[in-house]
């Protein structure tokens, strides 16, 4: 009966599970349509979406947020896919920003020398099949959440390590001011001639 309770009461109250923050996935095309195809193939991982419509859109976006990858449609007018990566390559907040050129399969091979020469990490190519964008895409969402705990780790050993020297060091050099200021103190009554002290404290 007791071994019973217990278990009900452990599925009562199951152990809290740690939130998962999303990251942001950026995806850029001319085309609302497509747009909204991406968006749909990419909904099952429970990331923040974010659109763009225009090259120029997209560096906007990547100015005001960090994002774990890019999905970059080549063909765009005004400024196409490659243009759009070279300036993104360019700005320091997202030159390490990985790419994904996604590009109609008979253009592959033009497309993707040019691509890599412009630092793309990978292609998804039309029409785009769900599972292998999925895949590609958690490889790089995966990497950008490991970054970040590594980053997290690194501020909290920093804190650490300040409060363990430089804490310390400052109690001691506060320590050395009192006992400099204590002994000058003592200097000073040591000088003091016997007619500085009145007879009746002799």
């Amino acid at each position: 009966m007791v071994t019973k309770a217990r278990q009900e009461t452990r599925e009562d109250n199951p152990a809290p599970t740690l939130l998962k923050t999303k990251v942001n996935i950026l995806v850029v095309d001319d085309d609302a349509t497509k747009r909204f195809a991406l968006r749909t193939i990419l909904a099952p991982l429970d990331e923040n979406v974010v659109e763009a419509s225009s090259g120029a859109d997209a560096l906007r976006q990547l100015l005001r947020n960090e994002f774990a990858v890019v999905l970059l449609d080549v063909r765009m007018p005004i400024m196409d896919g490659f243009e759009t990566a070279q300036l993104i390559r360019q700005r320091p907040r997202s030159e390490l920003t990985p790419l994904i050129f996604v590009t109609a399969l008979d253009q592959a091979e033009t497309d993707m020398g040019r691509g890599y020469n412009l630092g793309a990490v990978d292609f998804v190519f039309a029409p785009v099949v769900p599972a292998i964008l999925r895949a590609k895409v958690t490889v790089f969402v995966e990497l950008y959440r490991a970054q970040q705990e590594l980053r997290r780790y690194r501020t909290q050993l920093e804190t650490l390590v300040e409060e363990r020297t430089i804490a310390p060091r400052r109690n001691r050099n506060r320590l050395s001011a009192a006992n400099a200021r204590g002994e000058r103190a003592n200097d000073v009554g040591v000088r003091r001639p016997p007619d500085a002290f009145p007879p009746d404290q002799w």
